[in-house]
């Protein structure tokens, strides 16, 4: 029930990334172990944060967790807080999600990771159908 009291305090701060960590650390310093919900609160605060913020958290959350950070529930976080990312950021978060064993298209896979890959590969694809263009352009301006 405390980890509870918690966690909705930190959904309450969900768009607030200062806010969300202090509670989260006030947690921690009431004794509460962070749980992978705990993370993924924390995770999804991070959400249109620099890069460089949201693997700070996921590396933190990575080595506190070890093998429970392979949650699909964090894993669908780290995704959305990534998705507006560019290539290597979204690269790297599925290269995370590989890491862990995890397979968006598996299908006991939770419909919030599902969706969350799914816009997350839409993404990707787009830069990647971008970065084809250029080089086609880059090839024909040699010619």
């Amino acid at each position: 029930v405390r980890h509870s009291h918690w966690n909705v305090l930190m959904g309450a701060y969900r768009s607030d990334p200062d806010g969300c960590r202090a509670v989260f650390d006030e947690m921690r310093s009431a004794g509460l172990i962070a749980r992978p919900r705990d993370w993924r609160s924390l995770i999804s605060a991070q959400r249109g944060e620099p890069f460089e913020c949201v693997r700070a958290v996921f590396e933190q959350a990575k080595e506190e967790l070890q093998a429970q950070v392979a949650d699909q529930d964090i894993f669908a976080a780290l995704l959305n807080a990534v998705r507006r990312g560019d290539v290597a950021e979204l690269r790297w978060a599925f290269g995370e999600m590989r890491a862990a064993d995890i397979d968006p298209e598996s299908p006991g896979v939770l419909p919030a990771l599902r969706q969350a890959a799914y816009s997350a590969r839409l993404r990707l694809a787009d830069f990647e159908h971008q970065e084809q263009q250029q080089q086609q352009q880059q090839q024909q301006q040699q010619q």
